[in-house]
Parts: structure tokens; C-alpha cells; sequence
């Protein structure tokens, strides 16, 4: 598996990337709004390249 070490892009040319990044758009929004459960923000925090949002955003919701 190739790493880019970016997230996955709407605009891409791939359909596989172009739906990982919906899939993370929910993840988030949910957890935006208190509708993550404790252990699926557990299990993405795992993963090493995962972020909540950009840089210049807090990690709390």
C-alpha cells in the first residue's frame, strides 16, 4: 500500500479515494456532534496518519 501521507481527496480521480473521504467526513462530523461512539473514536485514533481536522483546528469538539 502506497502512503501519501495526506487524507484521502473528494477531487481525486479515484473512485476508492473518493469514497474513503466521504467515509471520513462522516466519522468526523459525527463526532462533531456527539453521535461517535466512544470505541469507533478509540479504534480511528489508532491509526497513525488520522486527524480530526486541519492543523490550524482544535482536537476537542
Amino acid at each position: 500500500m502506497e502512503t501519501h501521507r495526506r487524507s484521502p481527496a473528494y477531487r481525486s480521480i479515484d473512485p476508492a479515494e473518493r469514497a474513503l473521504a466521504g467515509w471520513a467526513a462522516k466519522q468526523r462530523h459525527a463526532r462533531r456532534h456527539g453521535r461517535l461512539s466512544p470505541a469507533r473514536e478509540a479504534a480511528l485514533e489508532r491509526i497513525p496518519i488520522w486527524a480530526w481536522g486541519s492543523l490550524s483546528e482544535s482536537e476537542e469538539p
